[in-house]
């Protein structure tokens, strides 16, 4: 790092350096038992199969968390791989997926992995199915 000031037309100035990733350090820190989610009721997992999807998905996530859910995103991928190794790095109970299909049709899919089950259900007994209390029901945006 000694010569980096002068790298970008600076004055020379003795230096050090230290880079840690945040994915890293948040894992450190629920590692470490730092972060109380003993307040966390139910740990989820939104799926999405576009980048049409993708925004459904972050809307999705951001409702449940008001709700009181952990909720999980893969922000950066729509393949299955990569988003299905966060549900199981993560121990998710439930797996929310949601494609073209789910969108036009007005249902999401939910894959209980503790029961191994799957099913459709309609946006519309979202809250009912995870016992939220919520008044508005979320919606996909058309």
């Amino acid at each position: 790092y000694n010569n980096l000031g002068q790298e970008f037309d600076g004055p020379e100035i003795p230096s050090i350096g230290f880079g840690m990733g945040v994915e890293r350090m948040i894992g450190i820190i629920e590692e470490n038992g730092f972060v109380d989610n003993s307040n966390m009721k139910t740990k989820v997992a939104v799926i999405t199969m576009s980048n049409a999807c993708k925004i459904e998905g972050i809307r999705l996530a951001d409702f449940l968390r008001k709700n009181g859910l952990e909720v999980f995103v893969d922000y950066k991928n729509n393949n299955l791989k990569p988003q299905f190794k966060l549900c199981d790095r993560e121990n998710v109970e439930f797996i929310l997926i949601l494609g073209d299909d789910e969108i036009a049709n007005n249902v999401i899919r939910v894959k209980n992995v503790v029961t191994n089950t799957q099913e459709d259900i309609k946006i519309s007994e979202l809250n009912k199915y995870f016992n939220l209390k919520e008044e508005e029901t979320y919606a996909y945006k058309h």
